[in-house]
């Protein structure tokens, strides 16, 4: 233990640690965090009555940031200079969501970028954490924003139509479709 830790260290190097990180190390770093939540998930009521119902719900969000040479930073669909992560959550009518799993993606990135097998990834782990059940008898329901509706179910390179990873995980549901603009204008407006 001294000899790990026999000083103060400048701020600066812990930075200059996390960006000497390749997509492989935080590969790595997701496997530890899902088998960690499929471990903590067994061992505790983490998602009680997830073999009956879950739910799986994929987000982004732009989170802002300040200062000038960050890497990574951009302006999002949102109109703030910041990262995008992309968030999916897991949980239960009886319990809180978990997240099972997270991804850091450049600001100005589209919504659907790597959201296909990034929510592979959460399916897996959220089956893994008990999610549906033993037997895959349970309910599993999808939620995503309709701008990651693209890359679930790409067009096959020859022609053919692949299943997406949501339904190749058994879920429930998938997500919507985009609603065009003509659409949305003859819809009538909504009560709040």
């Amino acid at each position: 233990m001294r000899r790990s830790f026999d000083g103060i260290r400048a701020p600066s190097t812990f930075g200059t640690f996390l960006r000497s990180f390749t997509f492989g190390h935080l590969r790595q770093l997701d496997s530890v965090a899902a088998s960690f939540q499929v471990r903590l998930a067994r061992a505790t009521p983490l998602l009680p009555g997830a073999d009956a119902v879950a739910v799986v719900d994929i987000d982004d969000t732009v989170r802002e940031t300040h200062g000038y040479a960050k890497q990574g930073v951009g302006f999002g669909y949102s109109g703030v200079k910041g990262l995008n992560a992309l968030v999916a959550t897991v949980s239960t009518p009886l319990a809180a969501p978990a997240i099972c799993g997270t991804r850091l993606r450049k600001g100005s990135t589209n919504s659907a970028r790597g959201a296909g097998r990034f929510l592979a990834n959460a399916l897996v782990t959220a089956r893994a954490a008990g999610a549906g059940g033993r037997n895959r008898q349970g309910l599993v329901l999808l939620r995503a924003d309709s701008a990651l509706f693209t890359p679930l179910d790409p067009p096959h390179p020859r022609g053919r139509r692949d299943r997406s990873p949501a339904l190749r995980a058994g879920t429930a549901d998938a997500p919507g479709v985009r609603q065009p603009r003509r659409l949305s204008e003859a819809a009538p407006p909504r009560v709040r």
